[in-house]
């Protein structure tokens, strides 16, 4: 199911939350684009309340390596209406 993200306060705890589950840092999720098709990647989140969540992709291409996976990847904030779902692996 694609929705948009829910920011939520549960218990005292806030969160992002997708289909009514909390997403955790690393979560596989994909994220719907412009044309209609979906990109793989996975969600980040920093846990302070003022900061957007992030999507993390792989890029394509050779260069510098980024992250510790030994793969070149990105992250772009996720603004409020951003429409994800979750991608099992």
């Amino acid at each position: 199911m694609a929705e948009p993200l829910e920011f939520k306060s549960i218990d005292g705890r806030i969160g992002y939350f997708l289909d009514g589950e909390p997403l955790h840092p690393g979560d596989p999720v994909e994220l719907l684009l412009q044309d209609e098709q979906w990109l793989a990647g996975t969600y980040e989140w920093s846990g302070h309340e003022i900061r957007w969540p992030g999507f993390r992709f792989a890029l394509g291409g050779t260069g510098p390596v980024y992250t510790l996976e030994h793969s070149r990847t990105a992250v772009v904030a996720l603004p409020p209406d951003a429409v994800l779902r979750r991608r099992h692996l």
